[in-house]
């Protein structure tokens, strides 16, 4: 595919010179205590992998202080129009089944995703941590259109939310 987009090869090999001369990996601790400074926190994910998304719930939890900090989560794995049901599933109101219809979660007709996702959400709830739908659904699935989309929806939860620290969870190739 990079054959033939030209956006996409540039950011490939951007990536692989950014990250090609990695000297070791980072300290547990150095990047929990840098997430716990930061405002914005990003978390790669790889949508099939559900280790990466019981990492992240984990990571999450021990970054947040739950008495002092505000905080809210951004999940790529569900659009914005079903916000409605995010909210119903997070406060209770509708339980697991119905939430998975309504967001349409079982269109993507992988059901071994939605273990990772809902220990994010059940991790979120637990802290009291708001969570957004971010992912971008089009056609064409343009990179450089979801990422403008991507862009507006975090400077929107932002903006709602000036004081929180909002974890940002995505696709690696949207980083």
């Amino acid at each position: 595919i990079a054959n033939e987009n030209t956006e996409l090869a540039k950011y490939l090999k951007d990536f692989k010179e950014e990250f090609d001369n990695f000297e070791e990996p980072s300290e547990t601790q150095k990047v929990e205590a840098e997430a716990k400074k930061s405002d914005i926190v990003f978390l790669g994910d790889h949508h099939n992998l559900r280790k990466n998304q019981e990492f992240s719930a984990e990571f999450i939890e021990k970054v947040i202080q739950p008495q002092t900090d505000q905080a809210v989560l951004a999940l790529e794995f569900i659009s914005p129009k079903y916000q409605k049901a995010i909210d119903d599933f997070m406060s209770g109101k509708i339980d697991e089944e119905l939430f998975l219809k309504k967001s349409h979660f079982l269109k993507w007709g992988d059901l071994e995703h939605w273990p990772g996702y809902k220990k994010m959400l059940e991790t979120a709830k637990k802290l009291g941590v708001k969570a957004y739908g971010i992912r971008f659904e089009a056609e064409n699935d343009e990179q450089d259109l979801g990422d403008e989309f991507f862009a507006k929806k975090l400077a929107a939860i932002s903006k709602k939310h000036p004081q929180a620290k909002l974890f940002v969870h995505i696709g690696n190739a949207h980083l």
